[in-house]
């Protein structure tokens, strides 16, 4: 049973070892100062505001900041041209 415990154990951590490929953002042809911009543009389009306030008999409290709306910046991202794709070309899946 120990031995059991102990592979299990064992193979927990090394699957926490497993690594992903890094994703870049990625046009063909493009240069670092129009990625910049896309990034920009499509980050200030999917930031959303985001509030909350509380009252109590003895107080109150409220909080405001910022998120941003992963879905919609991709989305933006994609619509300038920009894709998501494995930083390593040779990783990269034939089509």
């Amino acid at each position: 049973m120990k031995k059991l415990a102990v592979l299990f154990i064992g193979l927990l951590i090394l699957s926490g070892c497993a690594t992903t490929t890094p994703m870049v953002w990625y046009k063909s042809g493009a240069s670092q100062e129009e990625y910049s911009q896309a990034r920009y543009n499509c980050l200030r389009e999917a930031q959303q505001p985001v509030t909350g306030s509380y009252v109590n008999r003895y107080a109150g409290e409220s909080s405001g900041r910022l998120i941003t709306n992963n879905q919609l910046y991709s989305a933006c991202m994609n619509a300038k041209g920009w894709f998501l794709e494995p930083s390593n070309p040779k990783q990269v899946p034939l089509k």
